[in-house]
């Protein structure tokens, strides 16, 4: 389902930083990897983004937990309750490491739960190194074994 090829990946970061999103288009562009992203600052509006775009779906979505209004785990509710995103990858993108936010988001159907590098270094490798996973495999296959990327497994 996602390539890096020559179509850009298309990715949506749903984060209500806006320094920390700008953090991420920063360091996405240093990875070299080919792609797009699309940011909603407000998890109320997700969905209406999609409503509006259903023809360029996102490849990725990048979901933050703490956000005012609708947080990232009401978000991921509805992610999962429309069939026809079923196929997209979410990724918890998270400040928070909680066991609670991390088995709450599992159990709703995220695909993998990254707490927010401390250094801009390892932002540019955790992006690397998760925009290179199978993600096919990591539909398919969803275990909790491999859900939690740690710091540790990106350096």
């Amino acid at each position: 389902m996602i390539t890096i090829d020559s179509h850009p990946l298309r990715i949506l970061l749903v984060d209500d930083d806006k320094d920390d999103c700008d953090l991420f288009k920063d360091a996405l562009e240093e990875t070299g990897i080919h792609a797009t992203v699309d940011i909603a600052h407000e998890g109320e509006k997700i969905m209406q983004l999609f409503n509006t775009r259903a023809e360029s779906l996102p490849h990725l979505i990048f979901l933050d937990l703490n956000m005012p209004k609708v947080s990232g785990t009401e978000c991921l509710r509805e992610i999962r309750r429309a069939s026809y995103l079923n196929g997209i990858p979410v990724i918890i993108f998270s400040t928070s490491c909680t066991e609670v936010d991390v088995e709450e988001t599992f159990a709703g159907g995220a695909n993998l739960y990254i707490q927010k590098p401390s250094t801009y270094k390892a932002l540019v490798n955790t992006l690397k190194k998760v925009l290179r996973l199978d993600w096919r495999k990591y539909i398919k296959e969803r275990q909790r074994s491999n859900y939690l990327l740690s710091q540790k497994a990106v350096a």
